[in-house]
């Protein structure tokens, strides 16, 4: 499901190289969902969002500096929705994943899929088109 796509490309390798990452991480994240059929994998799965909420923050964090560096009019948008996917990345309920593990993990897959869906496939095909529109190759 994760799996990386040449349409899924912004032409910035760094950037590339950094959602290719992402993916990793929700594709073991998903693989976690087998996992918990037969075992507690509570520690696992806060490993795992721990991993995705840090490399997230890094990765928006280098993402909006290439933008703003690149005079990006959009930037706020990407801003805004950055914000927004690490409110929902850093607002878990422990209680509520410690409960109900299998469900809080769908949870997590479906909100990744959305993610990617949305955001790489959108607001970052924006800025691509932004960049060779304008002649700028980004690194």
């Amino acid at each position: 499901m994760f799996e990386w796509r040449d349409e899924y490309s912004v032409n910035v390798k760094r950037i590339d190289d950094q959602h290719k990452k992402l993916l990793k991480i929700a594709e073991n994240t998903m693989q976690l969902m087998a996992d918990v059929k037969e075992s507690d994998v509570y520690d696992d799965i806060i490993e795992q969002i721990e991993s995705l909420t840090e490399y997230t923050r890094s990765h928006f964090r280098d993402e909006e500096i290439m933008l703003e560096h690149y005079n990006y009019p959009k930037l706020d948008l990407q801003q805004k929705e950055h914000k927004e996917i690490m409110d929902k990345l850093e607002s878990v309920n422990m209680e509520s994943l410690d409960m109900n593990q299998e469900g809080f993990l769908k949870d997590l897959v479906r909100f990744i899929g959305k993610w990617i869906l949305s955001h790489v496939m959108g607001s970052d095909m924006d800025y691509k088109h932004y960049f060779e529109d304008n002649n700028i190759e980004a690194v």
